[in-house]
């Protein structure tokens, strides 16, 4: 007779675990996907602040461009301008305004009123006003006055204690 060694109930060799490296692997994926998702996203919304503020300067840069471009036209005749618009640069709407200050011939107040770009939903306004004097002499000249400043608050006065 044969002698045959006893089953035992648990072998000492865990069974072999199927699929257990495609798990790995599929999690490994998902989080790689995760990371360059976020990247992108923070890319893209890098670019459109970019974006908006390059529009922002851009709006700024214009409406000075419009107090230049009246300037210049005071300069060459002050009598028969009274403003215009125009289109500086492609998708820009500046428009200026000309006004005489009450009471004095030689005085300009000068408004430019931008949007850009105009063919964005949300176009950036920008608006600037100065005033000019012009002077005759030898050679006319243009001189940009200084701004009003505004009318200050009454500050409270403060209660002060004995």
């Amino acid at each position: 007779m044969r002698y045959t060694p006893p089953v035992a109930c648990c072998s000492p060799r865990p069974a072999p675990r199927r699929g257990v490296a495609l798990v790995i692997a599929l999690v490994a994926l998902a989080i790689l996907f995760l990371v360059i998702s976020v990247v992108v996203w923070q890319g893209l919304a890098s670019r459109r602040m970019l974006e908006r503020r390059q529009n922002q300067l851009q709006s700024q840069y214009l409406a000075r461009a419009g107090l230049e471009l009246a300037a210049a036209r005071l300069l060459a005749d002050p009598a028969g301008y009274k403003g215009e618009s125009v289109e500086i640069i492609p998708r820009s709407q500046v428009r200026i305004e000309v006004q005489r200050a009450a009471g004095a011939e030689d005085i300009f107040q000068v408004t430019s009123e931008v949007r850009f770009p105009t063919d964005d939903p949300r176009p950036f306004e920008r608006t600037i006003t100065r005033r000019f004097r012009r002077t005759t002499g030898k050679q006319p000249r243009l001189a940009a006055l200084p701004e009003d400043p505004p009318p200050q608050a009454a500050k409270p006065q403060s209660k002060q204690r004995p």
